[in-house]
């Protein structure tokens, strides 16, 4: 985060090109912070760079919303949390994480995001059109300034608080 707390995202050492000559193209490296990678990165496929960022965008989100991971790894193999989204068994994905995370009130919004971000085929995940126009924005997109601006304190103190 900057010093007024806009998130700042980006690992220049992995930066990979996902257009050439005006078509997308499939990458192969491996690379990253295996936390962020998705399943396709982990099983050395090919895979899309921009639904490769999804992934690892959604990771992002589940932790700035709870301080938390919501899974060690999209490895299905090794992490029973992330076999369950493999399954699309989401409701035994949601009952099966630990107490610190499940007591939190998470809406259905923020569930649907999260897991169609996070999905194993990267061929469902949205692209950032779809993300920015999720109902998960909604609620945000209805505040006026003056709730607009309690929120960001809300977000900062809990941030702060955090770092404590």
């Amino acid at each position: 985060l900057d010093n007024k707390f806009n998130p700042k995202i980006s690992n220049f050492l992995i930066a990979a090109q996902f257009l050439q000559n005006n078509q997308i193209i499939t990458l192969n490296d491996v690379a990253g912070t295996a936390r962020y990678m998705s399943p396709q990165i982990l099983e050395n496929e090919p895979y899309s760079g921009e639904k490769a960022d999804i992934f690892s965008l959604g990771m992002i989100l589940f932790n700035i919303v709870t301080g938390k991971f919501g899974i060690k790894s999209s490895s299905p193999d090794t992490d029973p949390y992330y076999m369950h989204i493999k399954l699309e068994n989401f409701n035994e994905y949601w009952a099966s994480l630990p107490v610190e995370i499940t007591n939190i009130n998470y809406s259905d919004e923020f569930k649907d995001l999260y897991i169609k971000m996070i999905c194993y085929n990267e061929n469902n995940r949205p692209n950032i059109a779809q993300i920015l126009n999720h109902h998960w924005f909604d609620e945000i997109s209805n505040l006026d300034n003056e709730q607009l601006n309690q929120l960001e304190l809300d977000v900062r103190n809990d941030f702060l608080s955090r770092l404590n």
